[in-house]
């Protein structure tokens, strides 16, 4: 599962950070959700945590939002479970502690019962989480058999970054997983209506090649096209050879030089051979096309 690996560190901490933003809250409010709380109102208590955490209201008092976020897991609030995850994951709020970070996603994850509306993709994400921690031996020892267990499990949550390793591993055939291309090219097209770019672009290639059954050229140029715009150079690189294979030398060349300013050296030599066959007027006007691009979509610039 190298590609679980490479992540762990950067998807752990920032999805984490994300995750850890704390409500705005007054100070009336504070002190109405105090007498809640104290009543053993659960989302009181969930809130308080936060307004602890984030100084809204009430002064910052980091052990004391840490107290009401606990009272709250104990009495099995999905949301205090999360927080405090990942509190101790990133070491926000609280010391770093993979050990209870792993103690709390795991509560969540292991649920076998949650509510569909609020809970299951937090539930997701802590079986992503979980998997991740089992795969590198963080705050849980290290399995690989386990990681697979909680990444299929995020999988079948929806969780569309376990939806896009998992495919990996059954496109690869590799983790202990047989190789299942169109079992692979489901999961990466999954992934890729959510909002995944590298599941744009390998479903494109899935399309494109008819890898598992699905070769529909329209479909691939479709979704190249959503990873292209997203940055991705390997997608602007196969949406220039699609272009230039369907005979509209104008497109390729503007998606191949694209391709090359991100830093796909493999389009030079396509672009060599397309520019000659193409007027001068017509090459200047899609260089004026590139420039644009890139001018509206600076961070897609690699």
């Amino acid at each position: 599962m190298n590609t679980i690996t490479k992540l762990l560190v950067g998807l752990l901490f920032c999805s984490a950070t994300a995750l850890l933003q704390a409500q705005t809250t007054s100070a009336n409010d504070v002190a109405a959700l105090e007498a809640r709380a104290s009543e053993g109102d659960v989302s009181a208590m969930v809130q308080l945590g936060n307004a602890y955490w984030g100084g809204h209201g009430v002064g910052v008092n980091a052990e004391k939002g840490r107290a009401w976020l606990d009272r709250a897991a104990e009495k099995d609030s999905v949301e205090a479970q999360m927080l405090l995850g990942a509190a101790y994951m990133s070491g926000t709020h609280v010391t770093k502690s993979p050990q209870l970070a792993a103690k709390y996603l795991l509560q969540v994850a292991q649920r076998e019962q949650v509510n569909p509306d609020d809970d299951r993709s937090s539930q997701a994400l802590a079986q992503y989480w979980v998997a991740l921690m089992y795969e590198q031996g963080s705050g849980v020892e290290r399995s690989h058999e386990k990681a697979l267990q909680f990444l299929q499990m995020a999988a079948n949550n929806g969780n569309y970054p376990a939806e896009y390793d998992l495919a990996v591993l059954y496109n690869e055939g590799k983790g202990g997983i047989t190789m299942d291309k169109t079992h692979a090219c489901e999961l990466f097209e999954k992934a890729a209506e959510q909002g995944h770019v590298m599941a744009m672009h390998n479903i494109g290639s899935c399309y494109q090649v008819g890898s598992g059954g699905k070769k529909d050229e329209g479909k691939a140029i479709a979704y190249y096209t959503k990873a292209a715009e997203a940055g991705s150079a390997r997608s602007q690189h196969n949406l220039g050879i699609l272009f230039g294979r369907s005979g509209q030398p104008e497109k390729a060349y503007f998606w191949l030089r694209v391709a090359e300013t991100s830093g796909y050296g493999e389009s030079k030599s396509f672009i060599d051979k397309l520019k000659p066959l193409l007027p001068a007027a017509q090459v200047e006007t899609v260089e004026k096309e590139v420039v644009a691009w890139l001018n509206a979509h600076p961070a897609k610039k690699q």
